[in-house]
């Protein structure tokens, strides 16, 4: 068992340089990883049928990607879901009906005491069967 920054480090996976990645490396990162956090990983890569480092890669990539990029794909999963009729803009008598000033902002929601509605219901239910 090794020390690192002060965590427990049980385990040390092997990279190794005999076979390339498959994607252009110029720089390497080591990652210290808590065992749970790596499980969940590998079978979110193995379902997908990648590499870990092929899964980490591509999530750096989408999160460091130029903010025109996300705009654009953002805009095209808009038209996409617009021209199957999974989005549809409201209405305007939909909107008069619920919204009493469609050009005020928008509040944030406010923390409440108490159980959350959707769980009293849940409970309310299962006392019913």
């Amino acid at each position: 068992m090794a020390t690192l920054g002060g965590s427990q480090i049980n385990r040390f996976e092997r990279f190794s340089l005999a076979k390339p990645p498959a994607w252009p490396v110029d720089n390497y990162l080591i990652l210290a990883l808590p065992d749970e956090l790596y499980t969940q990983l590998q079978a979110k890569a193995a379902s997908r049928g990648i590499s870990l480092e092929a899964l980490i890669m591509e999530w750096l990539a989408a999160e460091t990607a130029p903010m025109e990029q996300q705009e654009e794909e953002s805009r095209l999963l808009h038209e996409a879901l617009s021209s199957t009729g999974l989005l549809q803009p409201i209405s305007l008598d939909l909107s008069a009906t619920y919204v009493s000033d469609p050009s005020a902002p928008r509040r944030s929601p406010i923390q409440v005491q108490g159980k959350p509605l959707s769980t009293v219901i849940i409970e309310q239910r299962a006392g019913l069967k």
